[in-house]
């Protein structure tokens, strides 16, 4: 997760939440990075699993944050969340939330659990074998954070109701894009 972290462009906010026996918001979103570095040194596995509770714990710290993105790390196994799978789903379903689902295989993996979460927002889960692998997962997130771009208008009276082409360009320090 440290390479998440890392990875992230400086002008994205980043959460910390933890599902163990309860969820808990370890941190809000911010952009101090290092807060979320201190805060992921002192997190270990261990206890029950809140799955489900921790994913509605995660949406809800999202709310009014503009464009969010949530990086779910699981097995997939959930032992004391108080909302059922369907109930997350249909929460998902209507969330504006671009998820990741990186489902970590062990031997008590719920990995079509993982399937029905990410299918809810149209991806797939990243499947991880082995601890050791997760940074490079970990990393491409990251990259896909930096390769967003938002853009935000309003829609002029005279438009309104009507189909309209919309070109956008811009510059980064790679070039222009249109």
């Amino acid at each position: 997760a440290d390479a998440f972290v890392g990875g992230t462009p400086s002008d994205v906010a980043l959460g910390l939440v933890t599902f163990s026996t309860t969820p808990s918001l370890l941190v809000a979103p911010t952009k101090d990075h290092a807060v979320v570095r201190r805060a992921l040194a002192g997190v270990r596995a261990g206890g029950e699993t809140a799955l489900y509770d921790g994913i509605l714990t995660s949406l809800d710290a999202l709310r009014g944050h503009g464009d969010a993105s949530l990086v779910v790390l699981s097995d997939g196994g959930d032992t004391t969340s108080t909302v059922g799978v369907d109930q997350l789903l249909r929460q998902l379903r209507t969330s504006a939330v671009s998820l990741q689902v990186v489902a970590l295989t062990t031997r008590e993996s719920a990995g079509e659990v993982l399937r029905r979460i990410a299918a809810s927002r149209g991806v797939k889960p990243l499947a991880v074998a082995e601890a050791t692998d997760l940074a490079a997962v970990f990393r491409g997130a990251a990259s896909a954070l930096s390769q967003q771009v938002s853009v935000r208008l309003p829609v002029p009276a005279s438009l309104a109701g009507r189909q309209v082409t919309l070109g956008v360009a811009f510059s980064t320090p790679r070039g222009r894009v249109e």
